[in-house]
């Protein structure tokens, strides 16, 4: 579990190829942008079939996460292309957000939100969750 102190995470944890660079630094970083990055190799791995970032030796992968020095294959669409691009961007600064990743025409393209059954019903009392089936 990461630890938190003055608002941000501070220890390194994951699956080093799929850590964004921030972590790297050492310095504390926010969950919520390194998770987009990790989800973005993910998105990558899924539509590539193999990592972005990958190297023999861990200088050396980090080095590339770092400088996020990858390239996609030409079957990735442009907006697909632009979309990971966005998502992998080192700077904290100008990386997307979830948000942004919402409103991507690429993402949205044939998005259907998904349909919740109203087989259930959820009451909260005093904090407690019971979960009922009807």
């Amino acid at each position: 579990m990461a630890k938190m102190e003055d608002g941000l995470l501070h220890t390194a944890c994951g699956t080093p190829n799929y850590v964004a660079p921030e972590v790297l630094k050492d310095k504390g970083y926010d969950g919520t942008s390194s998770d987009i990055w990790s989800c973005g190799v993910i998105l990558f791995v899924l539509m590539a079939g193999y990592l972005p970032f990958d190297e023999p030796s861990l200088i050396g992968l980090y080095k590339k996460i770092w400088e996020a020095s990858f390239s996609c294959p030409s079957w990735f669409s442009s907006g697909a292309r632009n979309l990971i691009k966005l998502i992998l961007d080192p700077n904290l600064l100008t990386r997307i957000t979830i948000p942004e990743i919402l409103q991507d025409e690429w993402f949205k393209k044939g998005y259907k939100p998904p349909k919740f059954e109203q087989d259930e019903n959820v009451n909260l009392d005093n904090n407690i969750l019971y979960l009922t089936w009807l």
